[in-house]
């Protein structure tokens, strides 16, 4: 099982660094896209379909495989069987799997939407404004995906903090635990300025919860090792 959860996370971690190296050869190299209009981004995508339900397809079905990791570690921790530790290992295991799977079912909205959208745009012969509006509303404006964006990093909070602390108690790593706050305070306040700027000025700020996430790589990789030095361990006392 343990290693099942390395193996995982592993898969998670090259899926977004593949797709990260991709992005910034193909849309920052090959094809540039910086500042493009609502009508200017249906051509751009109409031309490379595939990109975009590669990229969030792709991305999808690795956040559905690694919402599993959670559960691990729930079980991984499960010899606390009462009181604080219980209820932390409670709070990580869901709130780690809801991160997960509401990810991927933004994820999978995206993509549907504006390939239908795109569609529309490159096979319509007639009037194009519903599939301009509805790339802009679910593209450009983020429609309920930022919302949806905003959860997510919410329950990412909880689930660093979490089994981060249980990490702490049940291992003694102090400093990975530190590694997990720092994450999860900067998120916290990636989604209060988010939040913030889309009701006071309806304008989306990521750039601190993206760095965030950039840094989650980090900690995912030193999860997915502690799983496999567990399996490991495992295989050695039970020969």
């Amino acid at each position: 099982m343990y290693k099942l959860g390395g193996i995982l996370g592993i898969v998670y971690v090259f899926i977004i660094l593949i797709w990260i190296a991709i992005s910034a050869v193909y849309q920052g190299v090959l094809y540039p896209n910086e500042a493009l209009t609502v009508n200017e981004g249906l051509i751009y995508y109409s031309d490379h379909q595939w990109y975009f339900g590669m990229d969030h397809g792709s991305k999808a079905i690795a956040f559905l495989l690694v919402s599993i990791l959670p559960l691990i570690l729930f079980c991984m921790f499960n010899r606390s069987y009462h009181g604080k530790k219980l209820f932390l290992n409670l709070l990580g295991m869901i709130f780690g799997f809801s991160y997960f799977m509401i990810n991927a079912v933004s994820l999978i909205v995206q993509a549907v939407t504006a390939t239908f959208a795109i569609n529309q745009y490159s096979m319509y012969l007639g009037d194009r404004e519903f599939a301009r509006l509805l790339f802009e509303w679910a593209i450009n404006d983020g429609g309920f995906s930022i919302s949806l964006y905003i959860i997510a990093n919410l329950c990412m909070v909880i689930w660093l903090f979490a089994h981060g602390y249980l990490f702490y108690l049940e291992m003694n790593n102090k400093y990975f635990f530190a590694f997990s706050s720092i994450l999860a305070a900067a998120l916290l306040i990636g989604a209060v300025i988010n939040f913030i700027g889309i009701i006071l000025f309806q304008v989306s700020v990521n750039t601190l919860s993206e760095m965030v996430n950039i840094l989650f790589i980090f900690w995912i990789s030193y999860v997915s090792y502690l799983l496999f030095n567990l399996h490991k361990e495992a295989t050695v006392v039970k020969w």
